[in-house]
């Protein structure tokens, strides 16, 4: 968790905080439950700098399930999200090869 201030010196990090997707960041605060996407990248406090996927998934739940303490909880719904792929069954890849016609 990170704040809206930088350090003195530095600038906002080059990965989604959330994803670490490398991606032009927005900072969403999660000291106030803001819905406002505008207001929410302007606000002051303790928050994350989130890629535009991460920031859409965050503000779409946030709409979803209003309520106190809902940017944090957003947040931890994200971070659920994606350990459940990580820790999922994996995935059946089928490699398929392509028929050479050209015998």
């Amino acid at each position: 968790m990170t704040t809206s201030d930088p350090v003195p010196g530095s600038t906002e990090p080059l990965n989604c905080e959330l994803c670490q997707r490398v991606s032009v960041l927005q900072f969403h605060t999660t000291s106030t439950d803001l819905l406002d996407r505008a207001e929410c990248r302007r606000a002051n406090g303790d928050g994350m700098w989130l890629c535009s996927i991460c920031e859409e998934g965050v503000h779409r739940w946030m709409a979803a399930n209003p309520g106190e303490g809902s940017a944090q909880a957003a947040v931890d719904e994200m971070v659920q999200r994606l350990l459940n792929l990580i820790d999922g069954p994996p995935r059946k890849y089928r490699r398929q090869r392509r028929t050479d016609d050209t015998v």
